[in-house]
């Protein structure tokens, strides 16, 4: 993982185009405090072994802890 990855809209609909599972984490829109995480296969996606892909996020939540920036 990039140590901050910014996509362009060209950028992102390439990699979905190929992607198998989509991980969104943002801001709660009804309430800006919470924040939500959604994890959704996508249904035209390549299959992954879902262990793989567990240990592919557990590896990109590493490297997000890593970057920690909040205060």
């Amino acid at each position: 993982m990039s140590e901050r990855m910014e996509l362009t809209d060209t950028e992102l609909q390439d990699r979905l185009r190929y992607a198998t599972t989509v991980v969104i984490i943002g801001v709660n829109p009804d309430n800006p405090t919470e924040r939500f995480m959604d994890v959704a296969q996508l249904p035209n996606g390549r299959p992954i072994c879902k262990a793989q892909q567990a240990m592919m996020m557990l590896d990109a939540a590493q490297a997000l802890a890593e970057q920690h920036d909040c205060t």
